[in-house]
Formats: structure tokens, C-alpha cells, sequence
């Protein structure tokens, strides 16, 4: 995964380092881009355990957005390990410190 790493944090998985990396977002040019002059920014992660490794990356706005979308990626990928039966770790504790997009999250209520 090309890009310059910004951010890099190790997690516990199943008791063996997990590193999270976060890359410094780019300009995303696409042809569906309703105005090329002002590209979304791609934010690439890459997730390394022994043995394995997963690379997605989030699109925002702009890089702020992006950078933000990225830990919430982050956060749901670890869930999904987790959920999977993996026992994801940070610090000796189960809270992932990182913020949440909250999928199931009820939609507001009409008044």
C-alpha cells in the first residue's frame, strides 16, 4: 500500500501485535466526479497481524472527512474480527478507542 504512514497504532489480537496504520489522505480523482478541479480524498489503512493483512480505505470531502471516516472504518473492521470470534485488544482492555459509525444506530423519531 503506497502513502505516507501518519498514524500507527498496535492492538492485542489473540494475544499477537495487530498494527493498525493510517496514510496521510490524497486527492481520489474519479470520472464520476461531478468536478474534477475538487477531487474526494482517499484515506488508505492497512491492518498487519502475523500472518495476515487487510488494506481498505475510506473516502471524505476532503482529507479532514477522509482522515475522520478512516478511524470509524477502523473501528468497524476490529468489530468484525471481534465478532468473528477474534479477541481484539488495546492496552490490556476491550474499548477499541476510536470513534464509531454506529450502523445500527435507530433512526430519529418524527415529532
Amino acid at each position: 500500500m503506497e502513502g505516507v504512514p501518519v498514524a500507527e497504532r498496535t492492538y492485542q489480537r489473540d494475544g499477537e501485535d495487530l498494527v493498525v496504520t493510517m496514510f496521510k489522505p490524497e486527492p481520489y480523482p474519479r470520472p464520476m466526479d461531478a468536478d474534477p478541479t475538487m477531487p474526494p480524498y482517499r484515506c488508505n489503512l492497512l491492518f498487519t497481524w502475523p500472518g495476515g493483512e487487510l488494506r481498505r480505505y475510506a473516502v471524505g470531502i476532503d482529507a479532514f472527512q477522509a482522515l475522520e471516516l478512516a478511524q470509524k472504518l477502523a473501528h468497524n473492521e476490529l468489530r468484525v474480527m471481534r465478532d468473528s470470534g477474534v479477541a481484539i485488544r488495546l492496552w490490556g482492555e476491550e474499548d477499541l478507542a476510536l470513534p464509531t459509525l454506529d450502523l445500527y444506530a435507530q433512526p430519529p423519531s418524527s415529532m
